[in-house]
This record gives C-alpha cells, structure tokens and sequence, in this order.
C-alpha cells in the first residue's frame, strides 16, 4: 500500500512538472517570440537622473549638449532634455529620484552590433552569456546574431527558434536579435521565408562566395538570390548580402595559383589577400546593384565592405543613387584599423573574408564612410575554436575576427585621428544600424520612450 501512494505520489510529481515546463514553454513563446528582439529585464533598474556634459542627442544634429536623461522603473527613457548640472539636480529632486552627474564625460546611445556570430547554439566557443559580456564590455547593448557559425544555422524557423530559446534561457548581459540566413533551397521557397520574417527575424543574410566550412553557410548564386529578393521585399525587412561575389571554382582556381604557381607562404597574411581579389567585390557591387534596382521595395544592405577598386566606386554611388535611400552598406573596425602589411606573419586571429586590404584601401573606406556613402560599422564578431585557427596557416585557418568588445574602442581611434566627431560615431554604430533592423524608436537614439540603453565614456581617454 505504501508503495503503491509513492508511484502514486512520483507520477503526481512527473505530471505536475510536465505540466509547470509546458506552462513555461507556453509563456516563452508568447513573450519572446515573435518578438525580433530579447530584452534584458533586470531587477536591478533603477528610477533615477543622470547627467553629463557632453550627451550626444539625434534631436541636436547629433551634436553634444549638456543633458539629463530620466530613467522610469520599466528602463526606459521617461525624460531627455538640455540642462545644466543645477538644472537636472533640481529636476531630479522634484521626481524625488536619485541624480547621477557623469562630471567630465560622454553619454552616448548603447551601439547596436548589427553582425556578430555568438556561435550557439550547438558550439562550446562563445555562446549567448560570454558573447554578451563582452558586447557591454565595449560599450555595445544590442547584438543581433547571424545565422551561420553554429550548429545548426539559423535557416528555418525551427533553427531560428532554437537560437532565441539558447538566448532566452542564457544569462544575458546585452539584448539580443536574430538574422535568418538564406540557403539555395530557402531562397526559392516564399512560404519558408515568410514563416521566417512571422518568428521574430530582424533581416535576412546570404553570402555569395564560398565560406570556411564549419560555417554552415552555403553560398546562393545569383539567381537564387534574384528570386529570394523578390519575396523578401513584399516581408518589408532588409537583406543582408556580404559583397563579395564568387564560385567555388573561381575560389580553387585563384587559391591554386597562390599556392603553387606563386609558391606563396600559408603562414604570409598577404597569401589570403591573394585568394581573395578585390575584383569579387565588384563584382557583387554588380549584381546586387542590379538586383536593388529590378526589385523596387526590397531594402538592401551590403555588408563587409573591404577593397573597393575604382571600378566599384562608380557603382555603388550609382546603386544608392537609383535606390532612394534602400540600399545602405556596412564596413568592419577591422577594415578600418589595419592593413594587410600591419598583419603579423601566422596570426589568423585577423584573417577576414573579404581579406583586410591595403592602405590605400583603408584610406578610402574613411573617406566612404565621412561621405555618407557607408552608412554604418558592424563587427562581424565571429571567433572559433583554437584548433580552427589552423596554428597560424592563412589558409586553411576560420575567417572571422573576434572583436564585439572592441567596435567601439577600434572605430573611435581611428575616426578621431581623422577629425570625425562623437556623432558621427553614434550614427555609424546606434542610430543607422537601429534603422537597418527596424528598431529606431527603441534602440540607437537617446530619446523619450526609447530604452535606456547608453554609455558613458570618455572620448580622450578611451
């Protein structure tokens, strides 16, 4: 008789935790998804004014101001406003909240990574909790997380749900958004990428050359990425498209002769900017420019730009110019930070795709992005494992750099050597990546009813 009430008693137990699990699972999916992006809610908001000096405000051209932001119990910005140090603190004690002075520093909106690779679910590399640590170490408060590197990507809603169900249970330290990624097969499938845009993706992304493969990224040919636009535009969401346009053939053959027609070095960074000639950026720039002009609705965003030849400049220019607006283009800190030459013999920790180009190419993405014609930075985070850093041979080696907590530190070195501002900082990283993902209004912008999501820093310091 006891041990019958025991079974009786463990199967109540059993039932009542499915029970209580499915409940959760329930209320999961209600919450988080479709919500394109997860919040991080933390007991610890507090209602208070803080003020600084220098507050970088959209409302003020992007210009500094002296300002005080107010801050509501729900994390949010109740108050933004231009005001003396004595002026907040007197705003502050009629709010009878707490005030918080930044003497001497810098407010800046939190920046929004509009690229990064957190590698989970499925890899033991970084994941959701260490990734996000790092983003908020170097000033950035959302990530929005690609769909290749991890195992599985992110290429159907199921995939792309298992990605936001590892973010939603992970200890997170910065929001957190998803990109979906287009394979050959998706591309031509209008129900897959609708049901896609329906489960909480910010954008789309597809490469159009070949990638290391521990990736899980299959590169579309242009065809499928014609027909993949077409639908995506009616979704009212970007596509991302990585401009470097090249076959798996075309990939072999120039690699081949790196390596034995020129007897090239593996271990030579200068190797793996042979095997990836500026001339398949151009040739992106050509189609995409096409595809964004045929296809009149579709926001199109080209990411990674690297090595611009002179033959590319005129058709970017022309490519933005008939898009109206639509198309926007992206470059990395590390394109921005070094050159091919700068690079250390077998440290692949720097190896990208497209290849870190030269000087002369550095030198015209900062004369690009002062123009307006790239409108924003993203890191294009993606670490790996030791074993694929391929003890230091270019060309076997992963390609992606680890450098989501440096965005930030990177681009302002470099932008302030050459003159730029703290706005102008703020727009290229906050307020063109919030418009790119659909998130203006929330994120990007110090503003009334926007997430209080902002740094406080020092320009000379950092």
């Amino acid at each position: 008789m006891r041990g019958r009430a025991t079974r009786q008693g463990l199967g109540s137990a059993r039932r009542l935790a499915l029970a209580l699990l499915g409940a959760w699972v329930l209320i999961a999916t209600v919450m988080l998804w479709p919500s394109p992006v997860i919040q991080l809610r933390s007991c610890l908001v507090r209602e208070r004014v803080v003020w600084a000096p220098h507050v970088v405000l959209a409302a003020h051209a992007y210009g500094t101001v002296a300002a005080y932001l107010r801050i509501d119990a729900h994390g949010r910005l109740a108050a933004v406003a231009p005001a003396t140090r004595a002026e907040a603190e007197v705003h502050a004690r009629e709010q009878a909240l707490p005030f918080e002075p930044h003497d001497g520093s810098t407010i800046s909106p939190g920046v929004v990574d509009a690229r990064v690779q957190l590698a989970s679910p499925g890899r033991d590399w970084e994941g959701y909790a260490h990734g996000t640590r790092a983003a908020v170490a170097g000033g950035v408060t959302t990530v929005v997380d690609g769909p290749f590197g991890s195992d599985p990507p992110a290429t159907g809603k199921h995939e792309l749900q298992l990605h936001m169900r590892a973010a939603a249970t992970s200890a997170l330290s910065s929001h957190v958004g998803f990109l979906a990624g287009l394979t050959p097969s998706l591309a031509r499938d209008a129900l897959g990428l609708f049901a896609l845009a329906g489960s909480g993706a910010l954008g789309f992304y597809a490469v159009l050359s070949p990638m290391h493969d521990a990736a899980g990224a299959r590169p579309l040919a242009v065809d499928d990425l014609r027909v993949a636009a077409e639908t995506i535009s009616r979704t009212g969401l970007p596509l991302l498209v990585r401009a470097e346009l090249a076959s798996f053939e075309q990939f072999e053959l120039v690699r081949g002769q790196a390596l034995y027609e020129f007897e090239a070095d593996r271990m030579d960074p200068l190797t793996h900017l042979r095997t990836r000639p500026a001339e398949w950026q151009t040739a992106a720039l050509q189609e995409l420019a096409r595809i964004a002009k045929a296809t009149s609705a579709l926001r199109l965003h080209l990411t990674d730009i690297a090595r611009l030849d002179d033959d590319a400049l005129p058709l970017l220019a022309d490519a933005r110019a008939a898009s109206n607006g639509r198309l926007t283009a992206d470059t990395a800190p590390h394109y921005l930070a070094f050159d091919a030459l700068s690079l250390r013999w077998g440290d692949t920790h720097l190896k990208a795709e497209p290849a870190i180009g030269d000087e002369s190419s550095r030198a015209r993405l900062w004369e690009l992005l002062g123009k307006g014609e790239i409108d924003m930075v993203a890191s294009g985070h993606a670490p790996c494992s030791d074993e694929l850093r391929a003890d230091g041979d270019f060309v076997q080696a992963w390609a992606g750099v680890s450098g989501l907590q440096f965005i930030m530190q990177a681009t302002w070195t470099e932008a302030r050597l050459r003159g730029h501002s703290v706005g102008e900082l703020a727009r290229w990283l906050s307020a063109a990546p919030a418009a790119l993902l659909g998130l203006t209004g929330r994120k990007g912008e110090l503003r009334e009813g926007a997430d209080a999501d902002f740094v406080v820093w020092d320009p000379n310091e950092l």
